[in-house]
Parts: C-alpha cells; structure tokens; sequence
C-alpha cells in the first residue's frame, strides 16, 4: 500500500486526503493547528455529501519527531506556513524521497487566484511551475 504524509490540517489537505484515502492511499498527517490536530484524531477525515457520508483513518503527528523517514509527502499550507513545513518535513523526508508543495494564493487587489506547484527531491533540483 502506498503511503503519503501530507504536511497541513486545513481544508485543502482534508480534501487531498480524503480522496488520497478513498483511493487507498495510507494518509498521514503533521500539522500545527490544534483543533483540525485533535479532530482528526478523534473522528478521522470526514466528508459528508448530499446522500451520505464518508470517514477515512489517518495517523496524526504534530511533532515530525514521531513519524518515521518517509518517501512521499505532499505539502498544503499557507504561504506564510511555508517555512516552518519545509523545515519539518527536511526531519523526515528520506534521500530518495519526494514532495510536492501545492499552495495557492488569492490576490484580491489583482482579482487572480494563483496556482504554484513545486516539486523538491533531496536528490534534485526544485522545480516550479505556476499554473493561472
């Protein structure tokens, strides 16, 4: 089974996550706001529709001391959390691995919404795309 931490506990990473889980994806989390943290521990990722609804388990960290080298990650913060993610996820990335950071940004003084990819492997280069 393939296995994924997703640094962030918002909206976007429940959202990756749920459908990451839904497709059989074992998901992790490491996050650092607390009550998204404590939710997801007690319930998992819920997902509630129109006709029904789903709940996926998740392992949650918020220390990147507990959780072991891994070899996929995919990053969803805010920009502002950028930093801190990257310097979390360096503790426990393997040489061989891989992560994506996903953020977007929302410029409301220049109506746009900003869609930034980045790719960065230990082993490569950072490789960035931006989608408008």
């Amino acid at each position: 089974m393939t296995e994924l931490l997703i640094v962030g506990t918002g909206a976007m990473a429940l959202l990756f996550g749920s459908k990451l889980a839904g497709a059989g994806v074992k998901v992790s989390f490491l996050g650092s706001w607390k009550e998204g943290i404590s939710a997801l521990k007690e319930k998992g990722i819920r997902v509630a529709g129109p006709e029904d609804e789903r709940v996926y388990p998740a392992r949650v960290f918020s220390d990147p001391a507990e959780i072991p080298q891994i070899q996929l990650a995919l990053i969803l913060v805010k920009s502002w959390q950028t930093e801190r993610a990257a310097a979390q996820l360096a503790q426990v990335l393997s040489p061989e691995g891989l992560a994506l950071l996903c953020r977007t940004a929302w410029a409301i003084w220049k109506y746009f919404l900003t869609f930034s990819v980045w790719i960065v492997s230990p082993r490569e280069s950072l490789l960035q795309e931006q989608l408008c």
